[in-house]
């Protein structure tokens, strides 16, 4: 994905998430790798989601772009939605 994608998209993820229920929750242990942020993401429940996303928003207005970039790479967005989607299934 080109560069001049990362921010536009990253835009819409934190734009999307309040609207399918993730609104930014503090609390939390952040992860200490993406790889250890991915596996959290897999097994989280509704309110571990909304801890993520506010790390994800705190770490998106203060780290630089290369961490962020290596989060977007590496599908931590779209694994959080995902997992929203699943937790969706479950509800109902």
């Amino acid at each position: 994905m080109g560069d001049k994608s990362v921010g536009p998209l990253s835009k819409g993820f934190f734009v999307v998430c309040p609207r399918v229920g993730l609104s930014p929750q503090s609390g939390g242990a952040p992860a200490a790798t993406v790889a250890d942020l991915k596996a959290v993401i897999v097994e989280a429940d509704l309110v571990q989601l909304k801890q993520i996303v506010a790390q994800l928003e705190a770490l998106k207005s203060s780290a630089d772009t290369k961490v962020w970039r290596a989060l977007f790479d590496a599908g931590v967005l779209s694994a959080v939605i995902t997992r929203r989607l699943i937790l969706g299934g479950k509800e109902h």
